[in-house]
């Protein structure tokens, strides 16, 4: 018999995750137009507005993915409507935050292929701050994406779909991509 020499340095390789450029480059796309989206829908859905009215005023909200991976945060405004503010606000300003775990399953679910409460359930996602608005941002969420996706695909990711009035959805989905995501309007 004879004995293998095993060289020390082979069993002590570092393993690196790779980088998933792909992935945060859509991750970050699909923050600026879900910001962009509820900035617009804000002022046009009364659905949203209701939520929003329930909030305090100047409430920040920061979506972020873990560890340090892409943002976006949003304040609802003196005037009771959401503003986007970008992917530049600091976490101690936000009144709650919702973090992703990792880049992976933050593109899951904001590419349609896990729902909110799937995600939630399942520890895709972590809450910091009131319950209560985070429940109250949910709904808005569910709202905006019935306008962003096509039914087939909100029927996949959404429990129950918001009732809105067919020409009312598409109208606003129109106005939303043609003008909101683009112009902020």
């Amino acid at each position: 018999m004879s004995v293998a020499h095993i060289d020390s340095a082979a069993l002590s390789v570092k393993l690196v995750p790779r980088r998933s450029t792909f992935k945060k480059a859509i991750v970050k796309i699909v923050f600026f137009v879900l910001g962009r989206g509820l900035q617009s829908a804000s002022k046009h859905d009364r659905t949203i507005q209701q939520e929003v009215a329930t909030w305090p005023e100047n409430t920040v909200v920061l979506f972020k993915v873990l560890p340090d991976s892409p943002r976006m945060a949003f304040q609802k405004t003196s005037t009771g409507r959401i503003h986007y503010l970008g992917t530049r606000v600091p976490e101690e300003q936000a009144t709650i935050t919702v973090a992703f775990k990792n880049i992976e399953c933050a593109f899951l679910m904001l590419t349609a292929q896990v729902g909110t409460a799937q995600a939630y359930s399942e520890h895709r996602m972590a809450v910091r701050g009131d319950l209560v608005l985070a429940l109250s941002i949910i709904r808005c969420l569910n709202v905006i994406e019935r306008y962003l996706f096509p039914g087939f695909i909100a029927r996949g990711i959404l429990r129950r779909l918001p009732a809105i009035p067919f020409w009312r959805r598409h109208g606003l989905r129109l106005w939303i991509y043609v003008l909101g995501i683009a112009f902020g309007i």
